[in-house]
């Protein structure tokens, strides 16, 4: 009896460790993937890189093993994560670096503008119109948008930019209400920095793509109806004003900082993303994702919206 028990003990010692589940790896897989896409393009002569361009971003391989490690080795889902992000970062890379190889510009300015760069200026006249809608696409490089104070122009701005480029402003008019397009991602275009003045003389309508690079959108002392921003790759700060409106901000990769009047009131609903979200002490939560503040309920106030993203969300009051 005694035998067929340690023998029974023995097989169970021997038997193997169910796996864990998820997997390891993901990052170089990405990467090796990435890389062996853009070499078998380029010797089919269908793709030309700029590969000094390419190189600015290699933090980015820090940021996907930092994601590997912390979830594509736990979980099924972790690795679903991961790979998604992994693969978005890696294509919008490469299209990036493909781009820049076509323009045959081999100066990475990524942030850092060159000396050749010039600055040149753009406006347009409000039109008599009563309301504004408003997309601007920043591409890649820093940007701010703030307000322009009792002006005739609908928007006055710079950019800065090696070579030759047509303008990134269209604007129509259709009634009452004009239309504004500033489109900083155009096929060819690569500004090393944007700065947009938007009027404050009527009600404005505003999404933003904020493309790669610090952002600072400033919108004190405009007239916001409603603002949507898709986050891209890059830190943000968000100066708002009091009032009844719609904020939504769906997350990319980078922190967030928005900033509130002292009294303004607010509300704050928050899907769950990569990061941690941070706010005043007068915020107070209300349910599970939703924090308010104590006059938000009678009064109304800002609405504000966040998707998931990767990157801390702070609040603060000034």
């Amino acid at each position: 009896m005694s035998e067929i028990i340690r023998e029974e003990t023995k097989e169970a010692v021997a038997e193997p460790r169910p796996r864990r589940r998820g997997s390891s790896g993901l990052t170089g897989a990405i990467l090796l993937i990435g890389l062996g896409t853009v070499l078998l393009l380029q010797n089919l002569g269908l793709l030309e890189v700029d590969w000094g361009y390419l190189l600015r971003f290699w933090p980015v391989i820090l940021i996907l093993v930092g994601l590997d490690i912390l979830l594509g080795r736990h979980s099924i889902l972790g690795s679903l994560i991961v790979a998604a992000v992994g693969l978005m970062i890696v294509s919008g890379l490469i299209w990036l670096a493909a781009e820049r190889g076509a323009t045959t510009r081999t100066t990475p300015r990524l942030y850092y503008p060159a000396e050749t760069s010039a600055t040149r200026e753009f406006e347009q006249e409000l039109g008599g119109i009563e309301e504004l809608e408003a997309r601007l696409y920043l591409g890649v490089g820093p940007a701010t948008v703030d307000s322009l104070s009792g002006s005739r122009y609908a928007v006055r701005g710079t950019y800065a930019i090696s070579g030759e480029a047509e303008s990134p402003v269209t604007y129509t008019v259709r009634g009452r209400r004009g239309y504004l397009t500033i489109d900083a991602e155009s096929e060819g275009l690569f500004l090393d920095e944007i700065h947009i003045s938007l009027t404050d003389s009527v009600p404005i309508s505003l999404w933003v793509s904020t493309g790669i690079g610090p952002v600072t959108l400033d919108l004190r002392g405009l007239q916001i109806e409603s603002l949507s921003v898709d986050a891209g790759l890059g830190p943000i700060t968000l100066l708002l004003d009091e009032g009844n409106y719609d904020v939504e901000i769906n997350g990319g990769i980078g922190n967030i900082n928005i900033v509130l009047p002292r009294d303004a009131e607010a509300s704050i609903v928050a899907d769950e993303g990569l990061g941690s979200i941070d706010l005043p002490s007068r915020f107070e939560r209300v349910e599970p994702g939703v924090w308010e503040t104590p006059g938000y309920a009678s009064s109304g106030g800002v609405n504000i919206y966040l998707s998931s993203g990767i990157g801390n969300v702070t609040v603060t009051e000034q």
